[in-house]
């Protein structure tokens, strides 16, 4: 039995308390037993579940039963991808890889790993990754789900967070592969989260683009595509509002419209055109506030407007 196994279960610690230890009280039998290491390990584990909390002797403990079936979550043609037991983590390896070796974590990753969620490494073919609760597509499409009404169900924010993941890895010179239906989705927590990046020194993020590429086959008429793109543009406004798409990533940010009209009726591609070309005015003040007390002064007023000017669309 692993020290982890005998004595978790004698802290009393709740998911109300993440993001601070709390330990509940020890037995006499086992206050003398355990160092303060373990004990803060411990307590982790059963709150935040942040393996990188754990000492070096845990966390190999974890991920030498990590490759097992009733761990696995999914497999690609590249690896497989297990769920390292009771963490916020999952472990990618080779297909043909039966064990994890014995080896130091490096923990020094680039910005192009983060973008897809690595980070550490276990030699060169293994990869733990920020373990994400949702489901794909195609494995929601097998159950007989319904994509178009869980996404028409979505919050906005829901697009502002997968948005803000685009801006976030195109920052990095990291760029979605949108081409596929390379995204999670969890209905439960109600988020949307884009998945397999790739570098690029010269492309520049096309975020409500990225969001048609991956859903807008699933809208069959007219009123779902204007609630689907009020949604997307009003996600991307409030990145900017919030200051999350500040004037340093604006540049790397492109709302062209070409790949998106082939979604919509003629009729609409007028209000579609315009929309995206008020978008882009938005983004142009936003990078030059820093430099132009006016750009600065108007941007608040013209983010209402936009907003007023969607809304009233979506609404006729």
């Amino acid at each position: 039995m692993t020290d982890f196994e005998k004595y978790s279960y004698i802290f009393n610690t709740r998911p109300g308390n993440a993001g601070k230890i709390v330990h509940g009280d020890l037995s006499t039998q086992y206050r003398n037993k355990i160092n303060s290491t373990q004990q803060k390990d411990l307590a982790v584990f059963t709150s935040k579940k942040d393996f990188f909390s754990f000492c070096e002797k845990l966390q190999q403990e974890l991920l030498e039963k990590t490759i097992a079936e009733e761990n696995l979550i999914a497999q690609g043609s590249q690896g497989k991808f297990y769920r390292i037991p009771g963490t916020n983590c999952a472990l990618r390896v080779p297909n043909d890889c039966m064990t994890v070796p014995i080896k130091p974590i490096n923990k020094n990753v680039s910005s192009q790993d983060k973008a897809n969620y690595i980070l550490g490494r276990i030699g060169d073919n293994i990869e733990i990754i920020k373990y994400i609760d949702g489901k794909s597509v195609k494995e929601l499409k097998k159950r007989g789900m319904s994509i178009k009404k869980i996404i028409l169900n979505m919050p906005q924010e829901a697009y502002a967070g997968y948005i803000e993941k685009i801006k976030n890895a195109a920052q990095a010179n990291m760029f979605h592969n949108y081409t596929k239906e390379n995204t999670l989705i969890n209905e439960k927590y109600r988020f949307i989260v884009p998945i397999d990046f790739t570098h690029s020194l010269t492309k520049k993020a096309n975020p409500i683009e990225d969001l048609y590429f991956q859903f807008g086959n699933y809208l069959t008429t007219k009123e779902e595509q204007n609630n689907f793109f009020a949604k997307s543009v009003l996600g991307l406004v409030s990145l900017i509002e919030q200051d999350k798409l500040n004037y340093h990533c604006a540049g790397k940010i492109n709302v062209s419209p070409e790949k998106i009209l082939e979604k919509f009726n003629p009729e609409d591609k007028k209000f579609i055109c315009d929309s995206l070309s008020k978008l882009k005015k938005l983004l142009a003040l936003k990078k030059l506030e820093n430099i132009s007390p006016d750009a600065k002064r108007a941007l608040p007023e013209e983010i209402q407007k936009y907003k007023d000017y969607i809304n009233s669309h979506i609404k006729n």
